[in-house]
């Protein structure tokens, strides 16, 4: 869980920067980039937290040991839907005529993997809880 976290800092931070030396730089492809940027921001550690929630088959086990499996399917729902979801916000900005900061769809890209990382997360909670 610690890598998971420590992923997540290190990502925000470096897409963070990336992203306000790309907006110094304005082009036309800089929302796409910004939003991308704001993916690649989480995935990492969503992945990390996610094969962390990885083990045996929860058959034959108490329901409490079945919860990272769980954690782990809704968690990978949880990523879908966000892609999807972000996808749509982000063409909505783009669209919307108005002229939007970097920042915007940095955050747009970033929140598709936040409540899935955050499940995971707390998947790995209880996975450490339940040993």
């Amino acid at each position: 869980m610690i890598w998971s976290v420590l992923a997540g800092g290190a990502g925000l931070l470096a897409t963070w920067i990336a992203m306000t030396r790309l907006a110094q730089r304005p082009s036309e492809v800089q929302p796409v980039v910004s939003w991308v940027l704001g993916l690649a921001g989480l995935a990492p550690s969503w992945l990390i937290a996610l094969v962390g929630l990885l083990g045996a088959s929860p058959l034959g086990r108490r329901p409490e040991q079945a919860v990272p499996i769980v954690a782990w399917l809704v968690s990978s729902a949880a990523a879908l839907l966000g892609l999807f979801l972000s996808d749509a916000a982000f063409r909505r900005l783009r669209d919307s005529g108005r002229d939007h900061r970097p920042g915007a769809y940095w955050l747009v890209g970033l929140m598709a993997f936040f409540t899935a990382w955050a499940i995971a997360l707390l998947g790995l909670v209880a996975k450490a809880m339940s040993r």
